[in-house]
């Protein structure tokens, strides 16, 4: 709980008590506790919660689907919720479209549409999920990747309003391939080659071909937001131009201090030549 209310506080304190908070929770051991909600909630905070359908520990479908209808009739004038696939990264076994499908129907069913999010990775599943979030008046929640344009373009013929999770990491120079490397070395490779980008040949802390790291560099690019906060900027509102309701941004961070850096570089206190 103090990890929760921490985040929370730093990001008000930044960045303003108006910005929502999102937890996506890897596991059951960092997921949202019942008696953290009302603590939240009181103390005035916007917030945002990510359910991954197929995730054993989160419950049956139709018991998810209770919790997160519950949970929106309590709290949803502060609180919405995302409802996603989930990804083998995290232990699920079997991730698969029809569990999600299941849950957003007999959500449905209980609660109206209104702050609920669905979305999954890869463009086949993605338009799946435009698909039925057209059918029920929801937003599609997209990730990042190289597909998210096509996804975006599918989301305007289909009536749908859009929100896009992307990971970020603002570097203190302006230089966006030095903020790559930032994150390389804070996360490693894992997240980006699940993706389906190839990196072995990548060395984090240097790379003895420089046209090939020129090359990775550019591709893990279109996965995230990375760079000055000049950059950080244009990609947002390269997004939004482009139909984009919000941009969900997912700092990568390697302890608490670093955390507090990358608010303070988003919230413009610091600026590139600060260093």
């Amino acid at each position: 709980m103090q990890a929760s209310i921490y985040f929370l506080e730093a990001v008000s304190q930044h960045l303003g008590n108006k910005i929502n908070v999102n937890f996506d929770a890897e596991g059951s051991s960092n997921a949202l506790r019942e008696e953290e909600y009302p603590i939240i909630y009181k103390a005035g905070y916007l917030w945002s919660e990510t359910f991954q359908a197929s995730a054993s520990w989160t419950q049956p479908g139709y018991k998810l689907a209770r919790k997160i209808s519950t949970l929106l009739e309590r709290y949803g004038d502060r609180l919405s919720v995302n409802v996603v696939i989930g990804n083998r990264a995290y232990g699920i076994e079997n991730p698969s479209f029809r569990k999600m499908d299941s849950v957003i129907r007999e959500l449905c069913l209980q609660k109206p549409s209104s702050n609920i999010k669905i979305g999954a990775e890869g463009m086949k599943n993605g338009m799946k999920a435009i698909d039925l979030a057209a059918e029920f008046d929801l937003v599609a929640y997209l990730l990042q990747t190289p597909y998210l344009y096509s996804l975006l373009e599918y989301c305007k013929e289909r009536g749908v309003r859009a929100v896009v999770y992307t990971p970020c990491r603002v570097c203190s120079i302006d230089n966006s391939k030095e903020a790559i490397r930032e994150v390389l070395r804070i996360i490693g490779t894992g997240y980006f080659e699940r993706r389906g980008l190839k990196l072995s040949e990548v060395d984090k802390d240097e790379q003895e071909q420089e046209e090939e790291e020129e090359k990775t560099l550019d591709q893990i690019n279109s996965f995230g937001i990375f760079g000055s906060l000049y950059d950080a900027l244009k990609r947002i509102s390269d997004l939004t131009s482009k139909g984009v309701w919000k941009v969900v941004l997912s700092p990568m961070f390697e302890n608490m201090g670093d955390l507090k850096r990358q608010l303070e570089l988003l919230s413009g206190k610091y600026s590139c030549k600060d260093g």
